[in-house]
This record gives C-alpha cells, structure tokens and sequence, in this order.
C-alpha cells in the first residue's frame, strides 16, 4: 500500500506578509522612540547645563564688579588724601628723605590692615618700583615677578589664539556673548557661556565639555 505522503508534494508554511509588516513597523516604531527620547534628553541636558553655566558666570561678573567698584573706591580715596599725594610728591623729588619714606610706609601698611591688600607699590611714571610694602602672610611683589618668557613658560597662564573663529574666547572678543558651542584651545568641543565684565574690558567665559555634559547619556 502506497503512502500518501509519497504521492502529494510537501508544503512549507511561511510567515504571513502581515505579520512581516507588523513586526518591521514594531521595530522602526522602538527605534525612532528611543531616537525621540535620546535627542528629548540630550536637549535637556544642554538647557539644564546652560543655565547653570551661565548662572555660574553671572555670579563670578557680579563678584567681579563688586571687586572693582571697590579697588575704584580704593583709588579714590588716594587721590583725595591731599597729604598723602604731597609726600610722594616730595619723596620722587627726594628719595633720600628718610622721614617721608618712613611716613609713606607707614600709611602703605595701615592701608593694607584696613583694606585687607597683599601687598601696595609705590611706581612713578617711569614705571619704576620706589617702594614695596607686603604683608606679613604674602611674599613679596618683587621676588615673584617674572619676565615675560618664563609667565610664558610657566603652567600657570594659558594663551589662546583669538584668530581661531571657533574658541570661544574669540567670540567675546567679537562681541558675542550668550549660549556658545564650539572648540576650546585645548581642541576639545565645549558648551559656553560668554558675557563681557561690565565697565571692564574683560570678559568671562564659563564652560564644560560635551562629553561630561552628555555622560549620563551612555547609560542608554
């Protein structure tokens, strides 16, 4: 007796279109959501650190200001110290005039008790050192100077090339301020905030990388 399995040809089932269908929308659904939510988070992130870099930048403008209003209320009260001005006045005259010399040191250090200085130089026209008085915690003014090739040198100042249209240092100086991308002297891509010191010609710039801003982000 014949089989019937041997006679009739065999048939294999196959995945109905719909289903096909189905499942590729299902995925490009689950793809374009997590898109949506990754850019969603990324644009949170960059508002959220933009506010707090450019919190932080106001903050540090306002304590610049408040610190040059009152090195300007310093300079003020020297100028209108009519004794005070003759004695310097009498001692570039006469630097060998020893009482005038005691007496302008002695004002210099009373100066800088009250108005908690480092440091005060005494420096004529000329750009000449006549007299240096620091405080009894500072070093003093004239055994930290340096030229300027070795503040060049040193590690502690950072140079940056204006020219570059893409540091945000020179958009400052182009006159932008506000929310800033771009690349740092360090060639590294940083979210900015610039804003000129007002009555100044500084400017401050408050920044962080990219790659710490969106950190949080890899976890997805």
């Amino acid at each position: 007796m014949t089989s019937l399995s041997g006679i009739l040809p065999r048939t294999e089932k196959s995945i109905p279109l719909r289903l096909v269908a189905i499942f590729l929308l299902f995925s490009a659904g689950i793809i374009l959501m997590g898109l949506f939510f990754y850019q969603s988070q990324k644009k949170r992130l960059f508002l959220e650190h933009a506010d707090n870099i450019s919190a932080v930048a106001t903050l540090k403008i306002e304590q610049i200001n408040g610190w040059h209003n009152e090195r300007l209320g310093d300079a003020v009260t020297i100028r209108d110290n009519d004794p005070f001005v003759r004695s310097i006045k009498h001692f570039f005259d006469d630097p060998d005039q020893k009482n005038i010399r005691r007496e302008l040191v002695k004002w210099m250090d009373s100066f800088i008790a009250a108005y908690d200085y480092s440091g005060i130089s005494l420096i004529d026209t000329l750009l000449q050192d006549r007299i240096t008085v620091a405080s009894h915690d500072s070093v003093h003014t004239v055994a930290i100077r340096m030229d300027l090739s070795e503040v060049i040198d040193s590690s502690k100042i950072i140079l940056t090339k204006l020219h570059r249209t893409y540091l945000p240092a020179s958009k400052v100086a182009e006159g932008y301020s506000g929310i800033f991308e771009g690349v740092d002297y360090r060639n590294v891509l940083v979210l900015s905030y610039l804003a000129p010191v007002p009555g100044s010609p500084w400017f401050m710039v408050a920044k962080i990388d990219k790659e710490e801003l969106l950190f949080p982000l890899k976890r997805y």
